[in-house]
């Protein structure tokens, strides 16, 4: 179990997403996630979009053979028990269960900008905020402006909000890599 070597009384990191598939704009979020930072990446279904048939364990071998989690001596590791449960589990609930048995952790998360955006549409989002300790956010194109009118219209949850900053990659879309 990726938590068991994760020192459960400090920050973790968790990158949750489709990834469908991984690209290097996910990497790039994990490579600007700063290295002392305990990170666990979570392969799910998101639950605002639809579930399209896909195979769960071809899945989770694609996801093992591009993602770099740089060195084994870091605590950064997959987690695939969502990726076999073939429904989507809302953050809230994964959340929610870490800190009802993990009280002590501060569980923080790593997205992107596009998903800061729609943070206000995550389910019982008040809730949500209130249990996480930080969110990190990397960059998807957006400039200083719009960054801040986002995180103003936030400001009423109670987010810290850490910036990674911008990346080569940032214009790199898993639908669009979908569609093509």
């Amino acid at each position: 179990h990726p938590l068991m070597h994760l020192d459960l009384n400090q920050e973790v990191v968790f990158y949750g997403g489709s990834f469908n598939p991984w690209h290097n704009g996910h990497q790039a979020c994990v490579d600007l996630l700063p290295r002392e930072k305990q990170l666990v990446i979570l392969p799910d279904l998101n639950p605002q979009k639809k579930i399209t048939s896909f195979n769960p364990s071809d899945k989770w071998l694609e996801l093992i053979k591009k993602i770099n989690l740089q060195d084994e001596a870091s605590a950064r590791d997959i987690y695939p028990g969502f990726l076999l449960k073939k429904k989507s589990n809302p953050t809230i609930e994964w959340v929610m269960y870490l800190k009802t048995k993990y009280p002590i952790m501060k569980v923080s998360l790593i997205i992107g900008f596009d998903q800061l955006k729609n943070f206000h549409t995550w389910r019982q989002v008040e809730k949500l905020s209130s249990l996480i300790y930080q969110v990190y956010v990397a960059s998807r194109l957006e400039n200083e402006d719009e960054f801040n009118q986002v995180k103003e219209s936030l400001s009423k949850l109670s987010l810290k909000i850490v910036p990674l900053g911008h990346h080569e990659f940032e214009n790199i879309s898993s639908s669009e890599l979908r569609g093509n």
